[in-house]
């Protein structure tokens, strides 16, 4: 799963998600290679090391492209380690990661199959949360991987409907890049700030501050 949010009063995207092995990793990389501008946050149950120790899967790849996505620089990467133990039943663990998914979710790409039986903090059950949030949730079923389906909208405007290209675009545009707020337009426009490049370049930085304090919250809860 991949949530996509966006930092406050800037036009930078937050992609979320916890890098496991295959969809997880496979949506980052195709990310990466896009050549879009986003700040990678990856929540995981345990450390790290406990967190890559239950790679199975062709695990010398997983293990290398976990490694590589965390340490780019160009996405100034935060892994946020949420102190699970990781011993005996571990289903707690990944439900509060996916708990701090969709706490800091504007949309949700879930790649899946809805007919096989997930788990507690599987994605299945994270697909149901997130309706129930009222969030935007785009879906990719694995038995069908050439149909892109919007498996909820907001106050339950539809569901299960299939996405075209347009409105997909369409969808992004609306919910990752809305306008500023009629307040922050006034405040831009104070006499204060019009034409102090100075004062707007501090702006800038103390918002992204912020952005990369509110990723990190859920952490020290």
């Amino acid at each position: 799963m991949l949530c996509a949010s966006r930092l406050e009063m800037r036009r930078d995207f937050v992609y979320e998600l916890g890098l496991a092995e295959g969809a997880d990793q496979l949506v980052a990389e195709a990310a990466s290679e896009s050549g879009l501008r986003y700040h990678l946050r990856v929540p995981i149950p345990f450390t790290e090391e406990e967190y890559k120790s239950f790679f199975s899967v062709d695990r010398p790849r997983s293990l290398a492209t976990f490694e590589r996505l965390t340490r780019d620089p160009d996405h100034e990467p935060i892994v946020v380690e949420l102190g699970g133990d990781g011993e005996g039943d571990r289903s707690d663990d990944y439900a509060a990661a996916a708990d701090v998914l969709l706490d800091n979710c504007d949309l949700l790409l879930a790649v899946y199959d809805p007919s096989a039986l997930g788990g507690e903090g599987g994605t299945a059950e994270t697909v149901e949360k997130a309706v129930a949030k009222g969030l935007h949730v785009v879906g990719i079923d694995l038995r069908r991987p050439d149909e892109v389906i919007l498996l909820s909208e907001p106050q339950g405007r539809g569901a299960s409907t299939e996405l075209t290209p347009e409105r997909m675009q369409r969808l992004v545009s609306d919910e990752l890049l809305p306008p500023a707020s009629e307040g922050l337009r006034r405040f831009l426009t104070e006499p204060l700030l019009t034409g102090n490049a100075l004062t707007r370049a501090l702006l800038l930085l103390m918002s992204r501050i912020y952005g990369l304090f509110w990723s990190a919250i859920p952490a020290l809860g």
